[in-house]
């Protein structure tokens, strides 16, 4: 917790996949009680992904936590991804979707939690 799945019409080398990983780690710190050693990444590259016509390059993030965060630490991430993935993609934020999904029960390491 959290998961975060990267999906990108963008072909990606090894380089920036790790640059992704760490643009996400650092990102999730400002998410109160989230760490990057709790932290699950997927990146999809190459992805059949369009935002609208014209075959544009195109970024999906989809975030999954537990439990509810704070909308101003919400949006300083989204912020941060925006940023780091223009950065290393160059896919613009117009066309990027992020969503956060916060839930209210998860397990992890054999434990089930939920509020």
């Amino acid at each position: 917790m959290p998961f975060v799945k990267f999906v990108t019409s963008v072909k990606l080398d090894e380089k920036k996949r790790d640059e992704i990983r760490s643009v996400i780690w650092d990102a999730v710190t400002v998410i109160p009680g989230k760490t990057p050693e709790v932290t699950m990444i997927e990146i999809q590259d190459g992805a059949d992904l369009m935002k609208g016509p014209g075959g544009a390059p195109a970024i999906f993030t989809e975030t999954r936590l537990f439990t509810t965060a704070p909308t101003d630490s919400k949006s300083e991430y989204s912020k941060k991804l925006f940023e780091g993935f223009e950065r290393i993609t160059g896919v613009v934020p117009a066309r990027m979707y992020f969503n956060i999904l916060e839930f209210n029960a998860w397990a992890s390491g054999g434990n089930y939690k939920s509020f």
